[in-house]
């Protein structure tokens, strides 16, 4: 008796077949594409992860060889009559995958390096065909009941995710909110972000009605001139206001108002919107530009691409709503009635006031450090690696930056005060961050203000390096100048003042054109 010939597979399970088979195909091109990354850069990642890459290279060639594993068993599935029907199944599966991936990269791999992302779509792969292989092996030994509710429960959560991700995302267009603001989602957002709400108290200071820490805003005074300075959390002080370098510097000038505008954490894509914004529309006499090495530099050397902003604002976690949006609420949560408006700390105005409500702003002996050592010396050194060794071409985005701040000014003049990181200050400093580095040999330790100073000659962009004023301060007995804060980054009251009577002579210079 003749046997019956195999049913052709239906419409469906040829659609099932092809989709499970492309999206294999890709993961293995990801996994591959993943080892070949890990190859091209084993010498340096040897360096930064140590033992750790023998577990990278493990779960990267563990991919492949499950790529390969899931594929086989696919297709003997296919031969032994599997998946006859449209079968959505592999598909949820590598959906699940893909977030569970991103999961584990925004809570182990942060911030974003376009390098870990590369490397961790091997991971992804893998993990997909791991669902695949444990479909055909373990997945018969229960129930089908069991299995379709896990798969569903999984899929669920997965997209439940994802959807709370976009609602918040369309949400924050709609009422946009520093709640909802992302890192990487343009200078508005980011000023909005890491700003202070109006009447927020600093050292006894109630920050204005825009959150700068600075007196209300006022306008055009007859003959007083206006000028306006723009910066990052050295704007935002870490001093009493009395004694900010621009406090300082209006002291010193008497017939000038200087307003303050900044916000910590961030950069020259910033500066640019707040004086486009904020600066411009006061119609400033002149307008001074904060750079400070210590991280403005970085933004220079990482040249974004437009892809990696993109992905950045998909798999960096401080662009990620569901993960900052409740962590947000709590720590509101947590400083309600500790700040906010300036009912909510104590005003303090006056030399004798603020010296004895912060006797460490004339004596630096009774300071508190603001980080660990081993803190401290690791942000020295990571910044010692990103300013003191730049490429050529590796300030490009940053004088693109200052020629773009220079175009808006028009005839308004416009200045750049370099601020240098407390290792070009501080010899001791320098030696002890050097001394635990292999690569010191490569650093420069000036580069910065020698290829920045050129610059802003060569584009007529008024210039003020506080380097010289700061190192010119007579070391104590132990070699330091003490003009930042105890492990902190920032000027004290010193490195203020200073940096305020700097800050003057190149205001009156520029007043004078």
């Amino acid at each position: 008796m003749s046997e019956r010939p195999a049913q052709p597979p239906t419409l469906g399970a040829r659609v099932s077949r092809v989709a499970v088979s492309s999206v294999l195909t890709l993961s293995g091109v990801a996994a591959t594409f993943a080892a070949l990354r890990l190859a091209e850069h084993h010498a340096p990642l040897s360096r930064l992860w140590g033992a750790m890459l023998g577990w990278w290279w493990a779960a990267s060639l563990g991919a492949l060889a499950l790529c390969a594993l899931a594929f086989t068993l696919e297709v003997r599935a296919w031969r032994h009559g599997a998946r006859t029907q449209l079968d959505l199944a592999p598909l949820r599966k590598f959906f699940c995958a893909a977030v569970l991936a991103s999961a584990l990269f925004l809570a182990a791999l942060q911030p974003f390096r376009r390098l870990y992302f590369e490397l961790s779509l091997g991971l992804a792969a893998g993990l997909f065909a791991a669902l695949l292989v444990c479909e055909h092996t373990l997945a018969p030994r229960f129930s089908a009941r069991l299995r379709r509710g896990a798969d569903l429960a999984l899929f669920n959560l997965c997209l439940s995710a994802l959807v709370a991700e976009f609602v918040l995302r369309q949400f924050a267009l709609v009422r946009p909110s520093q709640l909802l603001a992302q890192r990487d989602g343009g200078a508005p957002q980011s000023i909005r972000l890491f700003g202070n709400p109006p009447g927020m108290v600093r050292y006894g200071f109630a920050c204005n009605s825009g959150g700068y820490y600075d007196d209300e805003f006022r306008a055009r005074v007859e003959g007083r001139g206006l000028v306006v300075t723009i910066g990052d959390s050295f704007s935002m002080g870490s001093v009493p206001h009395l004694h900010h370098y621009t406090t300082v510097a209006e002291r010193a000038l008497r017939d000038v108002d200087v307003h303050n505008v900044g916000a910590p954490g961030i950069g020259p894509p910033e500066y640019l919107h707040l004086l486009r914004a904020v600066a411009l529309p006061m119609k400033p006499d002149a307008i001074v530009v904060t750079i400070f090495v210590g991280n403005d530099i970085k933004f220079s050397d990482l040249r974004i691409t437009r892809t990696d902003r993109g992905l950045r604002l998909w798999f960096d976690r401080d662009n990620l709503l569901v993960w900052q949006f409740p962590r947000r609420l709590l720590r509101l949560s947590g400083e309600a009635g500790l700040v906010g408006d300036a009912g909510g700390a104590p005003l303090v105005s006056g030399e004798r006031e603020i010296a004895a409500a912060f006797p460490f702003v004339e004596d630096p002996a009774l300071e508190e450090p603001g980080l660990t050592l081993e803190a401290f010396l690791r942000i020295e050194r990571a910044r010692a690696l990103e300013a003191c060794r730049v490429p050529a071409g590796g300030f490009a985005a940053l004088e693109n930056a200052l020629l773009e701040m220079k175009a808006e000014c028009g005839d308004v003049p416009f200045a750049v005060m370099l601020l240098p990181d407390e290792f070009q200050v501080e010899d001791p400093l320098w030696a002890t961050v050097t001394e635990a580095l292999p690569q010191a040999d490569e650093l420069q330790r000036f580069q910065p203000q020698e290829h920045l100073a050129a610059f802003a000659a060569a584009n007529d962009i008024g210039w003020l390096d506080l380097t010289p004023a700061l190192r010119a301060v007579e070391p104590d007995e132990h070699g330091l100048r003490r003009v930042y804060h105890l492990r902190d980054t920032h000027f004290n009251t010193r490195g203020n003042r200073i940096g305020g009577e700097q800050l003057a002579l190149l205001l009156g210079e520029l007043l004078r054109r």
